[in-house]
């Protein structure tokens, strides 16, 4: 592991970046990105970002903050990836090419030329802050708009326990470059498309408890997408529904994939650990939040988690 100072200062050696960051990218992977491509960018390096994929419609309003050139990358970047394995499918390729990794994962795998990882930052967008000073890069308003979406989501809103007295003080620094934090916080939590309410329809009928009511788990099937026209892309928050339910110390949301696998989201209180039992299947995350893939359709996938929630939770 490089520490920041020696990472960054790699970086500034180097040119012609192409950043990348994992498949059904939220709101820290979009900000890290695109707020790290503005701020190279900014220094007068050519960057640019490979989703990979479409991002959620949310998330757009960013682009405008970076010039997308076109031009044969150099060197690689990622931002909050643990783990090639979730890149999105069209950039696999690319996953022996990375110079360079960003991320506040514990369960990160190492897999970079050169990585730094702190996993004491609520979101990646507090490390993407950090930097900044040891690029020489000011902050501006629209570099900070994406690291404010980058914190505010990953912290949902500054409501989860991974919020410290540190992202409070990098926030305040984002907000005296001019950014309308209501404006945004409205875009990330408040305002919803139609076809969201008909997703969480979905997710609420599917729901069930078990254990005394302390594991909560819900699905969404592909039929069920294709059925309702809901995109991988509006998928983003449903994460976060079985946790908030009085009594349920684990959520866990699994939907399924087109190649006969299921994308499983964990959400935890108490004393489990997301990250320790997304492990188990080859995941990982954080301590209340984590994921994996898991093989099968959904109610197969339901009835493997249950099993092994079992030993784990012990409950």
């Amino acid at each position: 592991m490089e520490s920041l100072s020696s990472l960054v200062k790699n970086i500034k050696d180097k040119d012609f970046f192409c950043i990348l960051t994992h498949n059904y990218p939220d709101g820290d992977a979009v900000g890290s990105a695109l707020g790290l491509c503005r701020a190279l960018q900014k220094i007068g390096k050519r960057a640019k970002v490979n989703f990979g994929c479409k991002i959620p419609e949310k998330f757009e309003f960013l682009f405008s903050c970076t010039t997308q050139d076109d031009f044969k990358p150099q060197n690689y970047i990622s931002v909050d990836l643990a783990d090639t394995d979730l890149l999105h499918k069209s950039v696999k390729d690319l996953s022996k090419c990375i110079d360079f990794c960003i991320d506040h994962h514990k369960s990160n795998k190492n897999y970079a030329k050169k990585t730094f990882v702190d996993a004491n930052s609520a979101a990646n967008c507090e490390i993407i802050f950090e930097m900044l000073g040891e690029l020489g890069c000011g902050l501006d308003r629209e570099l900070a708009e994406c690291l404010y979406v980058g914190i505010a989501t990953d912290t949902g809103g500054f409501m989860y326990s991974n919020v410290t007295a540190r992202t409070h003080r990098i926030v305040s620094e984002l907000l005296k470059a001019g950014i309308d934090a209501g404006k945004i916080n409205e875009k990330m939590f408040i305002i919803e498309p139609k076809k969201h309410f008909e997703l969480k329809k979905i997710i609420y009928n599917n729901l069930k408890f078990y254990f005394d009511d302390k594991l909560a788990i819900t699905y969404i099937t592909l039929e069920e997408m294709a059925r309702n026209g809901i995109t991988d892309n509006e998928l983003d928050g449903i994460a976060s529904i079985p946790i908030k339910i009085e009594g349920v110390e684990m959520g866990i949301t699994v939907r399924e994939k087109p190649d006969g696998t299921c994308k499983v989201s964990v959400r935890t209180r108490s004393e489990i650990d997301a990250d320790e039992f997304s492990e188990i299947f080859g995941g990982g995350g954080h301590n209340r939040a984590g994921g994996f893939t898991i093989a099968g359709n959904a109610s197969e996938a339901v009835e493997e988690i249950k099993k092994t929630v079992v030993n784990f939770a012990r409950w």
